[in-house]
């Protein structure tokens, strides 16, 4: 399990290092990218905003689409697309603070936002299946780098995302695709963490790398704030969680204002 990750101080003062570690590894953890009060207004907002979203689907005032995106299964699980509204963009602006510099050494300044979310599992959710969020083509580079920050302390009863460390290769997508003994081989002998973040930590992660949610077992609510950032100029990937009217607008020097 990941208990400890680099400092957000750290980070800034040399994203270089941070961002061979993503490179490599296809994850990296940094500590403390949102203080205290941030993720109290922040994980208020995000509670108003998923009953309101549950209320306006339920009463046919709105599609589905309109507020959730999707995520696999999705029973006790929701994928809460977010507006850029003070507490979402105070909290995305503080976070990218510490790992911005990451991220655009990652995809590029020019990035375009991609995905702007919560994930938010309640008592009941099932695991996930294994997965990558897009498929490995072409690119050696990351086409997608995403960050999930944690709204509150995140134990193993509560469904940690689990990662396969170095699983965001040509070579671990052709064993995971694969339908012989070379995914059970990749299964078996791939590391795996699971993000045991605290209030405030931050798993940064290129899109193609393989991982899930677990289930959630414990009473508890768990919140992740999440966004990514698109390389201009890298591969074709499925629609991000990101509201329609945010799509393209934004790039990731601009948020970093």
């Amino acid at each position: 399990a990941s208990k400890a990750g680099l400092s957000a101080d750290s980070v800034v003062a040399d994203a270089t290092a941070a961002a061979t570690g993503l490179t490599e590894n296809g994850l990296i953890r940094v500590d403390k990218v949102l203080g205290e009060v941030s993720c109290s207004e922040l994980t208020n907002f995000i509670v108003e905003r998923l009953d309101e979203a549950r209320r306006a689907v339920r009463d046919d005032e709105a599609p589905e689409s309109r507020y959730f995106g999707n995520v696999l299964s999705r029973s006790n699980r929701f994928d809460l697309l977010l507006p850029l509204e003070p507490a979402v963009l105070a909290a995305l602006r503080s976070a990218l603070q510490s790992v911005g510099g990451v991220i655009s050494q990652s995809v590029g300044e020019d990035a375009q936002l991609f995905e702007l979310a919560a994930l938010v599992s309640d008592p009941g959710a099932p695991r996930q299946p294994l997965h990558p969020d897009t498929a490995f083509r072409n690119d050696t580079r990351a086409s997608v780098c995403t960050c999930f920050v944690a709204c509150q302390d995140v134990d193993a009863r509560m469904g940690a995302t689990f990662f396969l460390p170095g699983t965001h290769t040509k070579e671990a997508h052709e064993k995971f695709n694969a339908r012989d003994a070379s995914k059970d081989e990749l299964l078996r002998t791939s590391t795996r963490i699971l993000g045991l973040l605290k209030k405030g930590d931050a798993s940064i992660f290129d899109s193609r790398l393989l991982h899930g949610g677990g289930a959630n077992s414990s009473p508890r609510r768990r919140i992740l704030f999440y966004f990514s950032f698109k390389a201009r100029k890298g591969e074709r990937v499925p629609r991000g969680s990101l509201m329609r009217e945010l799509a393209g607008r934004y790039s990731l020097a601009e948020m970093c204002v």
